[in-house]
């Protein structure tokens, strides 16, 4: 970002409470997640009755795009990925269909988990969290969702932010991999970054603000 964005003071609040709540392993849990999601619905719905679901779309694209460096060593991977987050941003400014793009979406799903085992996973979950992010613009998860952990919960429903998150450490708290100090600044980077980004109705939906730091 190249200014502050003004947040509203009890937003200000919960990114530090979120921020907090980043554990050992790095993690930012579910549950804090779902806690600043509430949060950043309730603090938008004071502009606009459909802001929140904006906003929740623009974060989810914006982790998406932040994961795209991942895929630089698999340039097809990359092209992919890239037109599939670009549709997702064609969406939310009103130029292309949502039928178009949930087919975009289902065509990229297939191909994502259909390529475990034969690339590293690292770009496999940079690719799933374009997926994830086209969902979130066509269907917008309920909020309870979103608070649920990942290890509870279906692979399909996980967040754009989470598996950004698996692109750049290389896998979940659970299998044991991944330095806990490179998950941490992740998150650090999607509080401090992604979600004022988000929340800034100047902001373009691309490019991304930065990428995660060097991680």
């Amino acid at each position: 970002m190249t200014a502050p964005v003004d947040l509203p003071p009890t937003l200000v609040s919960g990114l530090v409470r979120a921020a907090a709540a980043i554990d050992a392993d790095g993690e930012l849990p579910a549950a804090a997640r779902g806690r600043l999601h509430r949060l950043l619905e309730d603090a938008a719905r004071r502009t606009h009755p459909e802001a929140g679901r904006y906003l929740r779309a623009k974060l989810a694209v914006t982790c998406a795009y932040a994961a795209l460096p991942v895929l630089r060593e698999h340039p097809g991977l990359h092209a992919e990925a890239e037109r599939l987050t670009a549709a997702a941003a064609a969406v939310m400014r009103g130029e292309l269909g949502t039928d178009v793009l949930a087919d975009l979406h289902d065509e990229a799903s297939a191909r994502a988990n259909g390529l475990f085992g034969t690339v590293d996973p690292r770009a496999v979950h940079a690719l799933l969290a374009c997926v994830a992010a086209v969902a979130t613009v066509l269907y917008d998860p309920p909020l309870d969702e979103l608070s649920v952990p990942e290890k509870e919960a279906d692979p399909t429903v996980w967040e754009s932010s989470f598996y950004a998150s698996l692109a750049w450490t290389g896998g979940a708290t659970w299998e044991g991999i991944g330095d806990p100090q490179v998950r941490a600044r992740f998150w650090e980077w999607y509080l401090l970054v992604a979600v004022p980004f988000a929340w800034d109705v100047d902001s373009p939906l691309v490019p991304y603000p930065t990428e995660p730091p060097p991680l």
